[in-house]
Parts: structure tokens; C-alpha cells; sequence
């Protein structure tokens, strides 16, 4: 096996040969599926020659092989990005919702995963997708898991117009901690409503959250005419 890998080694680099080089470690990874050097090589080797059909077929068996989670992870990434480049959607979103499965919160996957759904138009399954996370990393990751919720308030009010789900997403941000964004979003969402009387809640913590005077200038107005209105 390590004549056959300095083999392969000597055609890719040496040589130049990319053919022979192909056949040798294939050869050896076919003897071990388990020769993780011969894997990777294998794996660059298809990847640099657009044999991306090949490569599929070499990865998908890893990842059933694999013991190490973290490498799991991994190899469901690249499994996803090839799927992709072969046209292969649903198979790639599948392999980043495995990896979700696995790994909650997991950012490359969220934000992969989140691209193929917004290239979709599928605003809503967007929102769905950040919310599930978002509870996921609440306990572990609260910081993160608020920027999550976040986005998917913003996406229920601007893309899907849905006031109620905006309302409901930026008032769990502002349970995770201050956000002044989040407060913006609601007192105007609820003054929109007609709901005076929440608005001022809202301001009312909105100005306590800013050191800024000309921020404060523009809530103390705010502020006032909620207050009439009210």
C-alpha cells in the first residue's frame, strides 16, 4: 500500500499524469477504504479533473464509514456543495439538514442551507429554519441564537408581511437581551396596529438602552406622540 501511494504520489506531482495518478490511489483506497490519505488524495484528484460523479461516489460511502462526527460534518458539507454543482438540490439541502440534525446551530450549515432556501423564494421555510435553530442554541449559544431570531423577524415583516410573526420574533429577541433594533421594529409595528399603549412600552425601553443623545433626541420624540396617541 505505501509503494502504491508514493506510486500515486510520483504520477500526480511528478509526472503529471493525473490518469495514472487516479488509477493508483484508487486502486489502494479500494484495497482499504479506510486509508484516509489515499481518500483525500483520491478525492482532489476527481475534484481537479471535474469528475464530480466520481467524487459522489467516493464520499457518500465515507460518510456512511465515519465514526468522528466532526468529519461527518465535513464530508456532508463537500457531499452537499458536489450535489449542488451536479444540479442535485434536494440532495444537497438533505445533507445540510443531516448536519442540523446532528449539529445544531452548526454555522456553515445554517447559512448554507440558508441560501439554498432563499434562492428558492421560500421565505417562509426561512423563517422556520432560523426559528428551529435559534431554540436549539438558546441554552449554549444565546448571542447566536438571537441574531437567528433576528433575521427571521426581519424576513416575517419585509419579505412575507406577516406583522403577527414579526411581532412574535423581535419580542423573543428582546427576551435574550437588549436589542435596539428589535425594540424599533416593535413599538413601529404596534403603533401600526394602532396599539399605542405598546408602542410606549417599547420606547420606554428603547430610550433606556441608548448612551447615544441624538438617538435619544429622535425616541423622546417618538416617545411624545406615542404618549398623545395612547
Amino acid at each position: 500500500r505505501s509503494l502504491r501511494r508514493r506510486a500515486g504520489a510520483l504520477a500526480e506531482r511528478a509526472l503529471q499524469d493525473a490518469t495514472r495518478a487516479i488509477r493508483l490511489f484508487r486502486s489502494g483506497f479500494d484495497e482499504d477504504p479506510d486509508d484516509a490519505e489515499a481518500g483525500e488524495r483520491l478525492g482532489a484528484l476527481y475534484e481537479s479533473a471535474g469528475a464530480l460523479e466520481a467524487l459522489l461516489a467516493l464520499r457518500e460511502p465515507q460518510l456512511g464509514r465515519a465514526t468522528d462526527r466532526d468529519a461527518r460534518v465535513a464530508l456532508r458539507l463537500e457531499l452537499a456543495r458536489v450535489r449542488a454543482q451536479l444540479g442535485l438540490g434536494e440532495g444537497a439541502e438533505q445533507a445540510l439538514r443531516d448536519n442540523l440534525t446532528e449539529l445544531p446551530g452548526h454555522p456553515d450549515s445554517v447559512e448554507q442551507l440558508a441560501a439554498r432556501i432563499a434562492a428558492r423564494g421560500a421565505h417562509g421555510e426561512l423563517v422556520a429554519l432560523f426559528s428551529q435553530q435559534c431554540a436549539s442554541l438558546v441554552a449554549s449559544a444565546p448571542d447566536a441564537a438571537q441574531a437567528l431570531l433576528a433575521r427571521a423577524a426581519q424576513i416575517a415583516e419585509g419579505e412575507l408581511n406577516d406583522v403577527e410573526a414579526a411581532i412574535r420574533s423581535h419580542a423573543r429577541v428582546v427576551t435574550l437581551g437588549r436589542s435596539t433594533a428589535s425594540l424599533d421594529a416593535l413599538a413601529n409595528l404596534h403603533a401600526g396596529r394602532g396599539e399605542h399603549d405598546l408602542a410606549v412600552g417599547y420606547l420606554e425601553e428603547r430610550l433606556a438602552a441608548s448612551d447615544d443623545p441624538a438617538a435619544r433626541v429622535t425616541v423622546v420624540a417618538r416617545l411624545a406622540k406615542a404618549y398623545v396617541l395612547a
